[in-house]
């Protein structure tokens, strides 16, 4: 018995009815991602924005500076501590073809601030016209005056000791801070040491009420050796 056209034989082609597909896949992301691979944020999690970290414009400059003490190292007690000022010269060695000998070239003037324990020593070891070495961070002290504002280097020293270039020094090292002072009694932090020999330690030691720049900015200009 002839079967007829179509029976028993396997449909053709896509059911009728039948559209393309509506299903959408959502790209896969790492299990520690935070966002899909087209950059939009993961469901559930936000991003952190990143941790802002301030940082300063104005770098310390260190100097070393190897000169002579041109003045009485002052002591002066201010807001923020105590501090110890001087002004120092350093002088450049150069050799003249001419003479066949060493001589001095320009004068670099600067001023110098010591501040807590280093102001007290520096105070009762340091005198005008000693050799010393200073490190420091160098800066410009500026200021107002009656000529109008002002400005000069300035030092704030980290370290000051002689120049044993120069000479010999004997260092004795400064006992752990005390305690408070209690009322009524003396306060001798502010007193030079006796030494052995009956001098007292920082013999030009001054002690100064008023700023270092009120004691010294009608002080005229330092000469400038040619």
């Amino acid at each position: 018995m002839a079967r007829g056209r179509g029976e028993g034989a396997r449909p053709r082609g896509r059911p009728q009815g039948a559209g393309p597909s509506t299903v959408r896949r959502e790209p896969c992301s790492s299990a520690t991602g935070t966002a899909r691979v087209d950059g939009t944020p993961a469901p559930g999690r936000e991003r952190r924005p990143a941790p802002h970290i301030p940082r300063s414009t104005v770098s310390a400059t260190e100097i070393t500076v190897i000169g002579n003490v041109v003045n009485a190292p002052t002591r002066n007690r201010t807001q923020n501590g105590s501090v110890t000022n001087f002004r120092m010269a350093a002088t450049e060695r150069r050799f003249d073809s001419a003479t066949q000998d060493w001589v001095d070239g320009h004068s670099f003037f600067v001023d110098v601030e010591c501040w807590g324990e280093l102001g007290g020593n520096v105070s009762h070891s340091i005198s005008k016209g000693d050799p010393v070495v200073v490190v420091g961070n160098i800066r410009t002290h500026e200021w107002e005056s009656e000529q109008g504002r002002r400005s000069r280097p300035q030092v704030k020293a980290e370290a000051v000791a002689p120049n044993l270039a120069r000479g010999v020094a004997e260092f004795r090292r400064t006992p752990r801070t005390a305690p408070a002072v209690a009322d009524g009694a003396t306060d001798t932090s502010e007193v030079p040491a006796v030494t052995g020999d009956g001098f007292l330690g920082g013999r030009d030691y001054e002690e100064a009420e008023q700023a270092f720049n009120e004691v010294t900015g009608g002080l005229p200009a330092e000469p400038v050796h040619a």
